[in-house]
């Protein structure tokens, strides 16, 4: 018994590893507010007040501070509620009153690595 614990810790540890790459390649098709394991650090969630197209920054709702967008940072137009297939979306896509949802690259950074539109 002692012996299958720890070969069980080490397994759960690596199906963890794994599973992050997985979400990464699968969350564009993840509707906006339902990523599963999202801190709420790292999301912002609301209706955009500002875009600053040549600066590549904007702004939430709800006091989020200044978002900016990077070369690495995917956009996405969440079209689930109309039952179709999520969008790659672009810079052009973001438009004041819009809601999205904002994953950061880290918390304390206010980098977006994906933005998810709500496709009205």
């Amino acid at each position: 018994m002692c012996r299958i614990a720890p070969a069980l810790s080490v397994a759960l540890i690596l199906a963890g590893a794994v599973s992050a790459p997985g979400q990464q390649a699968t969350e564009r098709y993840i509707p906006i507010g339902r990523s599963p394991g999202l801190a709420g650090d790292l999301v912002s969630r609301g209706p955009i007040e500002r875009v600053d197209a040549e600066a590549g920054t904007l702004e939430v709702a709800g006091g989020h501070g200044v978002i900016r967008l990077s070369e690495r940072t995917r956009i996405w137009i969440d079209r689930s509620a109309q039952g179709l297939t999520n969008l790659r979306g672009s810079l052009a896509d973001l438009r004041p009153g819009l809601t999205v949802e904002i994953k950061t690259v880290a918390a304390e950074q206010h980098e977006a690595d994906w933005i998810k539109i709500r496709g009205d």
